[in-house]
């Protein structure tokens, strides 16, 4: 047998309010289980039944990073994917769990944290915007929700399960500071051109993000689309705006 992989703290665990005794303490325990260790938790400390339940794993729980906010509790973290049940038109799923753990493992160079919602009502809508994705595990039609616990237990099976293979290894993506630099580049770029006057530039620029973040875009592309726009604006005004020398990928 070939020696496990394991994520260690390149996956945090992120628990936003956790309700219910005792489901920080299973969380951690399955966290051991496949080989994670960073451990966040946004609300109150484990309490005694958490330790109860946290067999041989105490060390995660000891270590675990405790914070008033989400903002707080996914510095440090590359991507973010929220875990819902919710699915709706403006609420699209981009993972699976199978389809997660293969993004997890593409993507080696990455720390991605894995958000879970409150036992109750899940995240609320601003935390999920937080996320750069969303994932969902698929259940029974007529009894959808499953306990935290469980929940976290599905994903980080898939994610351990899917590291004894040979993952594709992608090239690695942009960086979200350098997501949002190009973002603050064609939004300058929109307003030089006017389209305030013709179009929602905001709207827009949703659009846009979305597509280059989905996509999982290069430092490289960024400069390439960076460059498209700026020619769009030096064929509509005559001037273009201050652009960085070209580099070959």
């Amino acid at each position: 047998m070939t020696e496990a992989w394991l994520p260690r703290n390149r996956i945090p665990v992120i628990l936003v309010e956790p309700v219910y005794k005792g489901n920080v303490g299973a969380v951690t325990r399955v966290m051991n289980n496949f080989g994670f260790t960073d451990l966040r938790i946004v609300g109150e400390v484990p309490k005694a039944e958490d330790y109860y339940v946290a067999v041989h794993s105490q060390e995660i729980l000891d270590n675990a990073g405790i914070f008033d906010t989400l903002e707080e509790a996914v510095v440090g973290c590359d991507r973010l994917i929220a875990l819902s049940r919710r699915r709706g038109v403006k609420k699209k799923v981009d993972f699976l769990p199978w389809n997660l753990a293969e993004y997890v493992h593409s993507y080696p160079e990455l720390r991605i944290g894995l958000v879970f919602g409150r036992e109750t009502y899940g995240l609320k809508d601003g935390e999920a915007d937080l996320c750069h994705h969303r994932a969902y595990i698929p259940t029974a039609p007529h009894f959808p929700s499953l306990n935290l616990a469980q929940a976290v237990s599905v994903v980080l099976y898939e994610v351990f399960k899917a590291g004894r293979g040979k993952p594709s290894v992608k090239n690695t993506p942009a960086s979200t500071t350098e997501l949002g630099e190009a973002s603050s580049f064609l939004r300058q770029v929109m307003q030089n051109m006017g389209y305030d006057r013709v179009g929602d530039t905001e709207r827009s620029l949703r659009i846009l993000d979305e597509v280059l973040l989905k996509a999982e875009a290069t430092p490289y592309t960024l400069r390439k689309v960076r460059q498209i726009f700026n020619r769009f604006l030096v064929l509509h005004t005559g001037t273009g705006l201050k652009f960085e020398p070209d580099e070959e990928a």
